[in-house]
């Protein structure tokens, strides 16, 4: 397998023009042409598609296939590179998380502020999204590890670095009226009849709130925390969440108040590919991570699913 073609056919597809990307790569239209007609005959399927006249490229069936592959197979060739110059050269390069969005200001504040500081040398790329993305983040080697503020989909497949367990809270607008009286934590009972908004956690409450002979009113469900958050800044419902007293409280108008429940909880998630051995810049990080990860509170804990 020649590599160099497989990121010579990306170009042409993403370029439009056989001509523009020969442009872009420095080399001969026929040589290119020469490239798109060996990785053809190696496949034994037509990956772009010819018609007389046609100035722009088209991808067949099995082009868009071979197109979605090499991008990934590039993709891991890069960060194959890139890791092997990390453990060359020490504490450098280019740190890529998959994290959960309401996680990445935190990260930021508490940890890679102070991390930049002893290694400037290195740089950060922040992928967010669900825990599903987060998954399909690590699988496709677009990154490393990933934090996590849910449940795993599919937990047998990555190895679990740290973990720690998070109340929920209920966060509501002040001005809302939903509850009569100021309380310094809410029970299941308390919330039947209001409408409520959830982030990942639908299954969790119904079962605590089914031992109790409740039923939840559900108006809304997310796959993040960020959303859930945004319908109760407007007024619409209560948001059931994960929260830390570290965490970044993002309007003034909100408040949060902890659920009374010895079985509501969830767990927030450091998480990487079951076996997979990390660079040297990410395992310089988690290291850093793990010690200082509030100090005055409980310790993560190392975990292997």
């Amino acid at each position: 397998m020649d590599i160099t073609q497989y990121y010579n056919f990306i170009t042409v597809v993403e370029s439009g023009t056989i001509t523009a990307a020969a442009k872009k790569l420095n080399i001969a239209q026929p040589a290119l042409s020469s490239h798109i007609k060996n990785l053809e005959n190696e496949f034994g399927a037509e990956l772009l598609e010819k018609s007389r006249g046609q100035r722009s490229v088209r991808l067949t069936g099995a082009g868009q296939l071979f197109y979605r592959q090499a991008k990934a197979i590039c993709l891991l060739h890069d960060n194959l590179h890139r890791e092997i110059a990390d453990y060359e050269n020490g504490v450098s390069g280019t740190l890529k998380i998959s994290i959960s969005p309401s996680r990445s200001s935190t990260l930021i504040q508490n940890f890679v502020r102070q991390f930049h500081k002893d290694y400037p040398g290195v740089k950060y790329v922040f992928y967010e999204g669900s825990v599903y993305e987060q998954e399909q983040q690590i699988l496709a080697g677009i990154t490393e590890f990933a934090v996590a503020n849910a449940p795993l989909g599919r937990p047998h497949l990555f190895d679990i670095l740290f973990q720690r367990r998070q109340q929920l809270y209920a966060v509501f607008n002040k001005a809302c009226g939903w509850f009569k009286e100021e309380k310094g934590s809410l029970g299941l009972k308390d919330l039947e009849g209001i409408p409520l908004c959830l982030s990942g956690s639908l299954s969790l409450l119904e079962h605590c709130m089914k031992q109790e002979k409740l039923t939840p009113e559900i108006l809304f469900e997310s796959t993040t925390r960020v959303t859930a958050l945004y319908t109760a800044q407007a007024g619409l419902g209560v948001a059931i969440v994960p929260f830390e007293k570290y965490d970044e409280i993002p309007y003034d108008n909100l408040t949060f108040v902890p659920v009374r429940h010895e079985g509501l909880y969830t767990y927030k998630t450091v998480f990487k590919l079951k076996g997979h051995e990390l660079s040297a810049v990410a395992s310089h990080f988690l290291e850093y991570y793990s010690a200082n990860c509030y100090p005055d509170t409980e310790k993560f804990y190392k975990k292997s699913v």
